[in-house]
């Protein structure tokens, strides 16, 4: 008897099955590469959420070729700008907060030692095979500020 609803657009409405609960939505995903989604679940006055993350359609070629140059100091004053559009960072691997399903890590992708620019990065791929140190490249779509560092859902991690 919940009711779902997302944080996103929707291209219709929900589909809910009430005899076990399954549901279908379905979300448009406005940029190429990653879009997180909150979903949240309503019964008599109670709530439950989750995020998701989205994948929309696209191919490597055409992302990391359409990929723009980050504004880094207008992201990290703005955590709205260019939430959604996907991002070429060339940068140092800071430090390591999380492996496995999902690898969360910080890149430096200043070329001053002395003032760094941190970005937040959460990749998904399988192929994570970078530590601490490694100067690396990463593709990836803009959604935000985590503690007030621009965070990036990368779809694509490359050696520099």
């Amino acid at each position: 008897g919940a009711s779902i609803s997302a944080n996103c657009k929707t291209r219709e409405d929900s589909i809910i099955d009430l005899e076990n609960g399954k549901f279908i939505l379905y979300i448009k995903a406005s940029y190429p590469g990653y879009t997180p989604c909150l979903l949240t679940a309503e019964l008599d006055g109670k709530t439950s959420s989750m995020e998701i993350i989205l994948d929309g359609e696209t191919n490597v070629d055409k992302y990391t070729s359409t990929a723009w140059k980050p504004e880094y100091n207008d992201m990290r004053r703005n955590p709205n700008l260019h939430n959604g559009r996907h991002f070429l960072f060339r940068g140092t691997i800071q430090d390591i907060t999380m492996t496995g399903y999902k690898n969360v890590f910080i890149v430096d992708i200043s070329n001053n030692s002395d003032a760094e620019q941190l970005i937040h990065v959460e990749y998904w791929g399988n192929d994570f095979d970078f530590n601490q140190g490694d100067r690396i490249r990463i593709f990836g779509n803009r959604w935000g500020n985590v503690e007030n560092i621009p965070r990036i859902l990368a779809k694509y991690v490359y050696d520099r």
